[in-house]
């Protein structure tokens, strides 16, 4: 063999020696790395945040940049955990996940830490607050009291409908429809007709010098009566107002009592709610079927067996041609019955209680019947039982004729006087003023 041929199978035996030596090596590093990678184990905290590497306590950021933190303490053995460290093994394991598990991660908030020292400051938990936001209730009840507040009083200013807003919250909306109806019938002005406070610019409204409870607890038997009564009264005051124009209602009036010290409580107590023991005065009304009565006295009226008795003058005819009560859903008749013919068009109250008619042209009246005028021993402890009627009960004694200065007056109707009126309103606003720094404990200075 020629030293040319020897020379060539020599150089092709380093050849392939050679390509052993690589083949054996891609062979080795390939079978490493599948041995690896199938021991990684992502721990919770890498599915939570895989940007963050735990062992070199770096955090990578979505642009791939780093922020170089110090490490502190013993680094840990990758054997304990079941992963390989190092922010290549971490990028591989990424990217071994599914598109939807990659989305899922991205959606994680990043944890970034800020400070691994050792003594490095735990930050104060958030106080927890006992404020709770307004209910929905209480929102539209609310909105329902400005809307009817605007409704009712539309050339009002907003000054005047904040003033109205600020003393009506809280109420019922047939109560504030029912006062602000009846502002009508008092005057335009609110803060004159009600003794409300008008609000006026840089004047502060001074603070109660002295309050009534100190520390009080709604849930302390202490006080627990008078809150209750006070409520009460606060009911009483807002129907008497409601009622304002009832014809013939009268207002009620509550009697309270001062507590037993030696039941522990303070304060006062309700003892009863009554009738107002103050007569009315008739209002001329020019209406010929309107009759009020001047004196503590009653029409009887009856509807099928029941008897009732009412201070209500504005009558009508029914159609059997009997004078009955015009503003009640059953046809309450007059106790004895009247009846008026059909060719009457004329009829007159006199005084004594005697009910005449006039004929056509005719001049001269024919007797229709007498009103008998009623009374009881103490008609402020007469029932009410609504539409203005009122039944007899064992305090108040039975019905009996009313005494000579009772009389009626023609073309007239009892109706709720203005002066009892501003009472009402100014008891209103007191019971409240109570009422609300009873419940929200106020302390004396």
């Amino acid at each position: 063999m020629s030293d040319d041929r020897m020379d060539s199978v020599s150089l092709q035996g380093r050849i392939l020696f050679g390509c052993g030596i690589v083949l054996g090596v891609c062979l080795g590093f390939a079978a490493g790395h599948v041995a690896v990678w199938s021991r990684i184990s992502p721990s919770a905290d890498s599915l939570q945040n895989p940007f963050v590497d735990e062992t070199s306590g770096h955090v990578h950021s979505s642009n791939n940049v780093e922020s170089e933190l110090p490490f502190v303490g013993e680094r840990p053995n990758p054997s304990q955990h079941g992963s390989v460290p190092g922010p290549f093994f971490a990028a591989a394991a990424r990217r071994l996940k599914t598109p939807t598990e990659e989305a899922s991660l991205q959606s994680q908030r990043v944890r970034v830490a800020t400070d691994t020292s050792p003594n490095a400051p735990v930050p104060d938990a958030l106080p927890f607050s006992n404020a709770a936001p307004i209910d929905e209730e209480t929102q539209l009840r609310e909105q329902v009291t400005r809307t009817i507040i605007a409704q009712e009083l539309p050339q009002s200013t907003e000054q005047e409908q904040e003033i109205w807003f600020d003393v009506l919250r809280g109420m019922e909306a047939a109560d504030v429809k029912g006062i602000l109806r009846m502002r009508k019938h008092v005057g335009d002005d609110p803060a004159s007709a009600f003794g409300m406070l008008r609000a006026e610019p840089n004047i502060a409204t001074p603070a109660p010098s002295r309050r009534l409870v100190k520390n009080a607890d709604t849930n302390n038997n202490m006080w627990s009566a008078t809150l209750e009564g006070l409520r009460r009264i606060r009911e009483v005051h807002l129907h008497n107002l409601a009622n304002a124009q009832t014809i013939g209602f009268i207002r009620h009036v509550p009697v309270t009592r001062e507590a037993d010290s030696s039941s522990g409580e303070r304060g006062s107590q309700l003892v009863r709610v009554e009738l107002d023991r103050l007569p009315q005065h008739p209002l001329h009304t020019g209406r010929m079927l309107d009759v009020g009565i001047s004196g503590y006295g009653f029409f009887r009226v009856r509807h099928n067996d029941e008897t009732r008795l009412t201070r209500c003058g504005r009558l009508d005819i029914n159609e059997d041609r009997q004078l009955v009560l015009a503003t009640t859903e059953q046809p309450w008749r007059l106790e004895p019955s009247i009846e008026v013919p059909e060719d009457v068009n004329m009829i007159v109250f006199h005084p004594n209680g005697e009910v005449w008619g006039k004929a056509g042209q005719a001049t001269e009246e024919a007797l229709l019947g007498t009103i008998e005028l009623m009374t009881v021993d103490e008609p402020w402890r007469l029932e009410a039982v609504g539409d203005g009627l009122y039944r007899t009960t064992e305090e108040s004694g039975p019905i009996h004729e009313a005494p000579d200065g009772v009389k009626l007056e023609w073309r007239s109707i009892l109706m709720f006087a203005s002066a009892h009126v501003e009472e009402e309103m100014a008891g209103l606003n007191r019971v409240t003023r109570l009422i609300e720094e009873m419940t929200n404990g106020t302390s004396t200075p």
